[in-house]
């Protein structure tokens, strides 16, 4: 299901569709602080590397969550299944990452790193 971010970004809201295998994810837990921000360095970043402003989007404190996402602090942003900021797995329930998550320069980095690996040039 897309959902919309006020900005005219799209994202999949909640479950998986196994048609789609959406390549960029931000974790966050409702009422973050920092999730907005994030949200918006998420799309501006796509937007800089040229590719379609789509990812899916994570809730750790949604139990329909694979339990995988819920161990992310908020916000993290991975590109290919990696945390963009290498932090990795923090814990479980309401963490906050310090900084508020990763840099617009620092997600078109890993999104280039990623296209740049994948066998058909296309991580999306």
């Amino acid at each position: 299901m897309l959902a919309e971010c006020g900005h005219g970004c799209q994202f999949v809201s909640g479950v998986l569709e196994a048609s789609m295998s959406a390549s960029v994810e931000l974790v966050y837990f409702e009422g973050c602080p920092h999730a907005p921000e994030a949200r918006l360095r998420v799309g501006e970043a796509l937007r800089r590397a040229g590719v379609a402003e789509v990812w899916e989007e994570w809730d750790t404190l949604d139990s329909a969550t694979p339990a995988r996402y819920q161990r992310f602090g908020s916000p993290t942003v991975l590109v290919a299944g990696r945390d963009v900021s290498g932090a990795g797995v923090v814990g479980n329930g309401m963490r906050c990452v310090v900084g508020g998550g990763p840099s617009v320069e620092a997600i078109v980095e890993a999104i280039v790193e990623a296209l740049r690996a994948a066998p058909d040039g296309d991580i999306l």
